[in-house]
């Protein structure tokens, strides 16, 4: 249960990032941003925009039964940790879109990238501020260092860009789990973890030879991944190894939609490859 606010902060953090790009654009229609670089204002009030939806949406239903005082709990047994994956992800994700709606106002990749850290670090610790305040929940401090570490990550690829070959991917297929508390808003794709597989796409272009990087095709790469299964009664974890699309090489020459492709690239879309459970291979289309 404790996950479901990342949708929201996803949903959240995106919407605000194209609201800044709209406010940026020129009004030559060419699709084109403007220079100008403005205040911090309007990341603020976008930033106090997604905190205002993940309280009325999230906790203010739960007070009723289940509101406390201040506690910890780091709960090492929920989803046999499986969750971690999602609070990397989470970081990441929201990092890059909001270091993305910054750049399409016009600031510099560095001080881009930098502040969308901090922010995505500040919304996760607020999070778990919250949480420490549901009796079924609490502080969880290894969470909250799961999500910092994501958060992180996009500030590794920009000094070190070496890892900008490694992209954390998600995908979902329902597993017909209900995961929901009653009045709560429910984000069923990111509380139903057996529903989820965890990638990390690799752009095999960047990996080559500088010979052969100009007759390989860079938006064709490759992707490894794990899910588990019957969390809490014989789990079973299950592998993936498939082609992947990398749609960051695809150039639109519109900045707007080049960067909501580089949003998207956060999903791994299906392909053909094999997946490794009970220590069989199998072949097919994975998602």
């Amino acid at each position: 249960m404790k996950t479901i606010t990342r949708q929201i902060a996803i949903i959240t953090f995106l919407l605000n990032s194209v609201s800044l790009a709209e406010s940026g654009l020129t009004d030559d229609s060419t699709g084109q941003f403007s220079n100008a670089h403005p205040s911090y204002s309007t990341a603020a009030i976008g930033f106090g925009a997604t905190v205002a939806v993940v309280h009325f949406t999230r906790y203010v239903p739960l007070w009723d039964r289940y509101k406390t005082s201040f506690f910890t709990k780091e709960n090492s047994l929920y989803a046999s940790n499986y969750d971690k994956a999602l609070h990397f992800y989470g970081g990441v994700v929201s990092t890059d879109i909001i270091a993305s709606g910054l750049r399409l106002q016009g600031y510099e990749k560095e001080e881009a990238v930098l502040f969308g850290a901090a922010a995505s670090t500040l919304f996760y610790t607020y999070i778990e501020i919250e949480d420490a305040h549901i009796n079924y929940l609490g502080f969880d401090g290894i969470d909250l260092t799961a999500s910092v570490l994501g958060a992180g990550y996009p500030v590794l690829q920009h000094y070190v860009p070496f890892f900008n070959s490694f992209t954390p991917k998600f995908s979902y297929q329902s597993s017909g789990i209900n995961t929901t508390m009653a009045k709560q808003y429910s984000p069923q794709f990111l509380s139903d973890h057996e529903g989820q597989t965890y990638w990390m796409g690799v752009t095999v272009a960047d990996l080559l030879p500088a010979s052969y990087q100009a007759s390989y095709p860079r938006w064709l790469g490759v992707a490894a991944g794990f899910s588990m299964r019957n969390l809490g009664q014989n789990t079973r974890q299950e592998y993936f190894v498939t082609l992947d699309v990398d749609l960051r090489a695809i150039d639109t020459k519109s900045e707007f939609l080049n960067t909501v492709l580089r949003t998207l690239n956060y999903i791994h879309f299906p392909m053909p490859g094999i997946k490794f459970a009970n220590g069989k291979p199998q072949f097919g289309i994975y998602f």
